[in-house]
Parts: structure tokens; sequence; C-alpha cells
């Protein structure tokens, strides 16, 4: 238990400020180091964390990334293993987040392929579910994922679906091509976020926070 109690203590904090927490789906963990098992102990731990706060807010990551790519041969074998994961969340009490699944691109021959799959998961969770649409950008393996090379027709598919399956889908977070372009943030609006977040209270340390203002700025300005 000690090897997540750091992690267990921020998102207590970030509950007690009313924040949610998506976990055990992070672009840099699952399926580029944090297996499954680890993942669900995660979860597990995570849940647990969240009954102290009457109205926190958790959505895990349930995904196929326990299969190996290469021993995928159909669509069943996808439905499978997201069912398979689905049933461990569930089981905890966990509302899930649909991740983007290597395995389905694999198998997958069009947008049909991704509708059938998606809509055989959204329909069978007991909580409304989240989607998570991660770029080629991010992950090489997910490149053409909705069935679409074209942005606009990818975009159409997951549009598609979440309309069909509206009142079982609470919203998709999207991954997608930010060219760097978080780097052409202003000063003064990073000054800005930092009056914010100091209004706010989200500082644990405030003097740690001014002082490292202060050496952004010294350099920026």
């Amino acid at each position: 238990m000690h090897i997540w109690e750091s992690t267990l203590a921020y998102r207590r904090y970030l509950w007690s400020l009313g924040f949610g927490v998506a976990e055990a789906m992070d672009t840099a963990q699952r399926g580029m180091g944090l297996d499954w098992p680890t993942s669900l102990a995660l979860i597990q731990h995570t849940l647990d964390a969240a009954k102290e706060f009457p109205n926190a807010l958790v959505a895990s990551g349930c995904g196929t990334d326990h299969l190996d790519p290469d021993q995928v041969k159909s669509l069943d074998d996808v439905i499978h293993a997201y069912e398979y994961q689905m049933e461990a969340i569930e089981a905890l009490g966990g509302k899930l987040i649909i991740m983007a699944s290597r395995a389905l691109v694999k198998v997958a021959k069009g947008p049909d392929d991704y509708e059938k799959v998606y809509a055989r998961i959204i329909s069978q969770a007991k909580q409304p579910v989240i989607l998570h649409w991660l770029g080629d950008m991010f992950d090489p393996a997910l490149n053409g994922y909705w069935g679409y090379q074209d942005l606009d027709k990818a975009t159409q598919t997951a549009l598609d679906i979440i309309h069909t399956y509206r009142n079982k889908v609470d919203g998709i977070k999207v991954s997608l091509m930010v060219g760097g372009q978080q780097s052409a943030r202003s000063v003064q609006h990073l000054c800005d976020l930092f009056v914010l977040a100091d209004k706010a209270g989200l500082f644990l340390n405030p003097e740690l926070a001014h002082a490292r203002m202060q050496s952004y700025l010294k350099i920026h300005t």
C-alpha cells in the first residue's frame, strides 16, 4: 500500500477541492509500462480512498492492454478483452473510461467495426461511460482510429456513437495534434493562470510557487 501513498494523498487533495479524478489511464502509463494488474490495484486503492469523500468523482481506464496485439484475431477478441477489464472495474464499484485499443486498430476493417465494439461495451456498462480518443501522435499504434485517416471522418464516427448512446456516454476526452502549440502560451497568459490558481487556493506551498514564478519571469521578461 505504501507505494501508492503519495498518489492517493494528492487525489484526496483534488477531491477536497471538488475536482474529479480520471485514473489508471495516463498516456505514459497504460500499455507503455503500467500493466493491467498494477492498474487494477491502483483502481482499487483509489476507489477505497474516494469513499472518504461523499461526492468524489472517479473514472477508471478500461482497455485491452492486457492482450498481446499480435495474438488478436477478431473483433470478439477485442470485445472480450474490454469486458474482462470492465467486469473487474465494475466489481469494485468503478465508473469506466473506455480507452482506445491497439488491438481494435489491428483487426478493424472500417468504422462499422468500431461501432460494433463500442456498442457492445457501452450498452453493457452499469454507469454512463467516458470515451477516450488517443491520437497517433501519442501512440503510433492507434493510427487510423475510428476507421479513418481523415480527422473529420473519424470525428464523425465518434460523434455518431456518442449520439446513438447519448444516455450512456458522459463525454469524450480527445488527445490529438497540439503540434507544440502549448509552448506558444504568452507570459501574460501564464501569469493570469497563476493568479487564478492562487485565488482558488490550489498551491500547497505558496512560497515555493512564488519562487518558481519569479524564476520563470526573470528568464522570460
